[in-house]
């Protein structure tokens, strides 16, 4: 009787799709409650709010239709030098709907761990720095007429190297306009509120879009670059140039911790199957600025050397 009620749930979940959100929801409930309650401990009188955000998104994750696109993702990336290493690893889910013909929203919460290990106390930090991030990206699109749509994003993360607090918290986001000269040629400009470049700052964007053909694709500007080319329906293989940073609180004397570097590399993006998406990239990583600053302004640089760079990451749409 036991087999055959298990046969049944595993018959209903493979067929009935929201009933398969929900477990899947079920099971990030399970895991990232609890790591909020561990990660938030010094503020306890928030919790019942934390829980509250935390399942009011996994409640807006189950809201599934035709125009829904649900994907989990995990990356993993290493930058070997000469005397340190860094590591990041990073998963979390993308929540893509198109409301409307003209308009278009995206969530994504994904959680950050950028580990730094040194041989020896090379620079005067502790061997093995653990920095975290639990961020949110909110993305808003409307198609205005044929030539201009309006974008606008809200970021908003917690930054620590130990145990969060509010005082680790992060706003970012900026405002943009797409112009779509010819079906080959467009401009998007704005500006972002952005940690590009390390520390949060007010930073301008423009890029500029070429589309020669199904296959070939191009956008030139700031704060990234890409040239991308598609040989068939599977396979992507596109040069990425980027600008990338951050900026962590910390719980000692340093005060905060802030990393900006140069990314340049050459990817390939394999579509597995409908569900499955597996991307690669190798590339080189240089003029880094790692330091630490105390609440004095005294500063410790960390003179880590320019190296490659390499990642995988995995997709899979629900």
């Amino acid at each position: 009787m036991l087999r055959t009620a298990f046969d049944k749930l595993f018959f209903i979940q493979r067929t009935n799709r929201l009933f398969y959100l929900a477990k899947q929801g079920t099971y990030l409930s399970l895991f990232l409650i609890p790591q909020i309650e561990t990660r938030f401990a010094p503020i306890d009188n928030d919790m019942r709010f934390l829980k509250i955000v935390t399942v009011l998104f996994l409640i807006s994750t189950q809201i599934y239709s035709a125009q829904t696109l649900l994907t989990p993702y995990l990356n993993v990336k290493t930058e070997p030098t000469k005397k340190t290493t860094v590591t990041t690893n990073a998963f979390g889910i993308t929540l893509k709907k198109n409301w409307s013909k003209n308009n278009e929203i995206e969530n994504n919460m994904s959680y950050t761990k950028t580990n730094i290990n040194q041989e020896s106390n090379a620079y005067s930090f502790k061997n093995d720095s653990e920095y975290s991030s639990i961020e949110n990206r909110l993305a808003y699109s409307r198609k205005v007429n044929d030539h201009f749509q309006l974008r606008a994003k809200v970021i908003t993360a917690f930054n620590y190297d130990e145990k969060a607090s509010w005082n680790d918290f992060l706003l970012l986001g900026g405002i943009l306009i797409d112009y779509k000269i010819n079906p080959h040629h467009s401009l998007s400009g704005g500006i972002l509120r952005s940690t590009a470049l390390g520390t949060p700052k007010i930073l301008p964007s423009f890029t500029y879009h070429f589309q020669a053909n199904d296959k070939l694709k191009a956008a030139i500007g700031f704060p990234e670059s890409q040239i991308s080319y598609s040989n068939n329906s599977r396979n992507v293989f596109f040069w990425n140039h980027s600008y990338e940073g951050n900026q962590f609180n910390t719980n000692n004397e340093t005060g905060t911790f802030t990393f900006s570097q140069i990314n340049s590399s050459l990817n390939y993006e394999r579509q597995i199957d409908e569900r499955w998406k597996a991307n690669f990239k190798c590339g080189y990583s240089f003029q880094k600025d790692y330091k630490s600053t105390s609440s004095l302004d005294n500063s410790i640089s960390l003179p880590i050397k320019d190296g490659y760079l390499l990642a995988i990451g995995l997709k899979y749409k629900l």
